[in-house]
């Protein structure tokens, strides 16, 4: 799914957050952050996204830069970036 974006901007980051990350031996689902200084680009992660999202237990979360800096999402949940450059 994450590669599939990077077609569109390569400049989203990615991470990963949730029970995922807890060592679970099986997590019920995958939660994953966008982020994005650009709603266009936004707009066409989640069009792009939209059948992986009805084929696997993932909970994709899309966010601007700026939503992401109020909420502080990243530091109040741990989310990890999986982005590769």
């Amino acid at each position: 799914m994450i590669e599939a974006c990077r077609e569109i901007d390569g400049n989203t980051l990615w991470y990963v957050f949730g029970s995922v990350l807890q060592n679970q031996a099986s997590p019920s689902d995958i939660d994953v952050l966008c982020i994005s200084s650009d709603t266009s680009t936004l707009r066409k992660v989640r069009s792009r996204c939209a059948d992986f999202l009805l084929n696997a237990p993932i909970h994709l979360r899309i966010l601007t830069e700026r939503q992401e800096q109020a909420l502080e999402f990243i530091e109040r949940t741990g989310a990890v970036n999986i982005s590769q450059k």
